[in-house]
């Protein structure tokens, strides 16, 4: 979201500073879910973390989230400066001293204590603790970082090390937990100038979609449709009920292939083989752009006159095939153009070339030497433009079907 995207100032924003800004995030997040009051074992100060927030103005029960995020970083960039925060100081009416600033991202003195200072940290053992007394557990998602920082590399580096910076000094917390969602890309770009926290990442899980489960998430998207399930008069709880079941209504739906002929693959294969990128996955959104519009497709066509799919299939070979082009050219424009905008100019100048490249042919067509070509070839491979095959002629860099179409790339070798 915009308000997620804005929470960084910029670029240039030291690692420590960005570090205690994930963390005033999360505190902020920890406090509309724990409870109010914590037992008085748990408090070192006369104030509860609540308190603590309100006295702050971060719990002025702002209705959104994109205000109170903002509410968070207004907050941040007015007293988390690069080595320590400088907490201004009143009187309150009685006369006593009155420090303007509650929360410091280092441990308060014991003067600054004693005036109601309390640390990041400490706030996070306060609600640690109030949720183990309480029965209680919290965890925190974070999804789509990809996006959260395209517009800046550098600041997604620097952000993104330090949040699992953060993760790593929560790892004492047991009852507070982050859970974060990256890319397999995402992460080897960060890592790979040298991360030593990456070491203590050691609870990990790879998110991949199995060629059954894509097959399971279509099936499910269609019998939600009450017209569909009249017409083959099926119920959708038998069918997801048996894989088989499933598989027979894919096969009911769309015809046997999409391209007829001796040697060519079966539908469900053909999806998936023109949906995948060079990591030889497939993404649902892909599978799922190609379906709907294809849909779109055979609509146009009956419309215009043109014979309906045959027997009871509801999409033709012709319409798959036609909508190819249309995932192919959104899922380049829109996707690696969009992240990967320094790339462009190389992706560009392979247009009208094979499908099937060398170091050598890279470096013709992209007038570097044999180096440069491989190195930027390993980049493409990186984020899944280049399939990397082994032929009797060495390393080659095979471009999936994904990406041919608005390339007008062509079967074969290039010619060193």
């Amino acid at each position: 979201s915009s308000s997620r995207c804005s929470t960084i100032a910029d670029a240039c924003t030291p690692r420590s500073a960005t570090v205690r800004r994930w963390s005033t995030r999360q505190e902020w997040s920890h406090e509309q879910g724990a409870p109010r009051r914590p037992k008085q074992s748990v408090r070192q100060t006369g104030a509860t973390p609540l308190e603590v927030l309100r006295d702050t103005g971060l719990h002025e029960g702002r209705p959104t989230l994109g205000q109170r995020l903002q509410d968070v970083l207004s907050y941040v960039r007015r007293y988390a400066g690069p080595e320590s925060v400088s907490a201004g100081l009143q009187l309150d009416p009685a006369g006593m001293p009155m420090f303007t600033g509650k929360i410091t991202f280092r441990e308060p003195s014991a003067e600054q204590v004693k005036y109601g200072m309390v640390s990041a940290d400490q706030l996070f053992r306060y609600a640690d603790a109030a949720l183990i007394e309480n029965g209680l557990n919290v965890w925190i998602l974070l999804d789509r970082l990809d996006v959260a920082f395209a517009a800046s590399p550098d600041l997604e580096a620097n952000a993104l090390r330090a949040l699992f910076r953060v993760y790593v000094d929560n790892l004492a917390l047991s009852n507070i937990k982050l859970k974060i969602f990256l890319r397999d890309d995402i992460w080897q770009r960060i890592t790979r100038p040298g991360f030593r926290e990456s070491s203590h990442v050691t609870r990990q899980i790879t998110l991949a979609w199995e060629d059954g489960a894509l097959l399971n998430l279509l099936m499910r998207r269609a019998l939600s449709n009450q017209a569909l399930t009249e017409y083959y008069d099926c119920k959708p709880a038998d069918v997801l009920a048996k894989f088989s079941e499933q598989e027979a209504l894919f096969q009911r739906l769309f015809p046997e292939q999409v391209e007829v002929g001796s040697n060519r693959s079966k539908t469900w294969k053909w999806m998936l083989g023109h949906t995948q990128d060079g990591t030889t996955r497939t993404a649902p959104r892909e599978l799922i752009h190609l379906v709907e519009t294809s849909r779109l497709r055979e609509i146009n066509a009956v419309e215009v006159g043109r014979a309906a799919p045959e027997g009871e299939h509801m999409i033709s070979g012709p319409s798959i095939k036609a909508a190819l082009d249309e995932v192919s050219k959104v899922r380049l424009e829109q996707t690696v153009y969009a992240e990967y905008p320094d790339l462009r100019t190389r992706i560009e100048q392979l247009d009208s070339a094979k499908a099937e490249q060398t170091a050598e042919s890279l470096a013709g067509i992209w007038r570097v030497s044999v180096d440069e070509a491989e190195e930027m070839a390993q980049r493409f491979v990186e984020i899944g433009f280049f399939e990397p095959r082994t032929s009797k002629i060495g390393k080659t860099y095979w471009v999936p079907l994904l990406y041919r179409g608005p390339l007008r790339l062509t079967q074969g070798r290039a010619r060193t």
